[in-house]
């Protein structure tokens, strides 16, 4: 798979039958306590103003544009994003699990003022990996998941949501969205080795995206991360 990137562009500028959504969770519980990935032993619900946004947020989206598939983990924080966000089009949410989270190790079920405290040297290399200093490839967790485990189950994913009805729209945890936009930038034989863009993707944040078949790339970005807002030619004073 290979991406281009194009100027701002807006709903409006892209067929609905190749428009694609990346949008991360609202608000959660593991925000809020600042835990990182996938934790295997306990999962967390959006807050109560999570929870809002995202309804907001739905209500928004379908005042606009018909989304036909949302698609989301099987993690609560984006499967209730996504819920929220299907309510307002009358859909149903369709659940994958390869959309989860990377999983983080032995630092998976820590906050980071254990982590400093415990393992401050696992701190640093996750400091690192967050300001896009560190490949993943290249952390040493304890018993993180492997970068080439994770690219390839979000890698088959995609292809799996490519065939689905567009509009389409993925909700998803901020690692799997980054994956996400690596393996669109990276040729299929490549995804393992090029190198690794850490994105930053607020909650409730938007990615636009052009899903495409023909013209040498299979997805053209359009605005990564963004508010919704700024997708839409929204009339001054419209809701938000």
């Amino acid at each position: 798979m290979t991406i281009s990137q194009s100027g701002a562009k807006t709903f409006r500028d892209i067929p609905v039958e190749r428009l694609v959504l990346l949008i991360r969770h609202a608000e959660s519980e593991k925000n809020v306590l600042n835990f990182h990935g996938h934790n295997q032993e306990k999962d967390y619900s959006l807050t109560a103003e999570g929870l809002d946004s995202a309804t907001r947020l739905g209500r928004w989206l379908s005042q606009r544009i018909r989304l036909e598939t949302i698609a989301t983990s099987f993690s609560l924080a984006p499967t209730q994003t996504g819920q929220a966000i299907a309510a307002a089009h009358g859909i149903e949410v369709e659940q994958r699990k390869d959309l989860r989270a990377v999983y983080m190790g032995t630092i998976s079920t820590l906050p980071d003022a254990e982590i400093i405290a415990k393992h401050p040297h696992l701190y640093e290399e996750l400091s690192l990996y967050q300001k896009g200093l560190l490949h993943p490839r290249n952390m040493t967790i304890p018993g993180m998941e492997a970068f080439a485990t994770f690219a390839n189950r979000i890698s088959e994913e995609l292809l799996t949501l490519k065939q689905r009805q567009h509009p389409l729209a993925i909700v998803a945890h901020h690692s799997s969205l980054t994956m996400l936009l690596h393996v669109m930038r990276s040729p299929r034989a490549n995804v393992l080795h090029r190198p690794y863009q850490r994105y930053q993707f607020p909650n409730l944040s938007c990615t636009l995206v052009e899903s495409r078949s023909t013209g040498g790339a299979d997805w053209e970005v359009r605005e990564t991360a963004v508010a919704p807002e700024t997708l839409y030619d929204a009339p001054a004073g419209d809701e938000q």
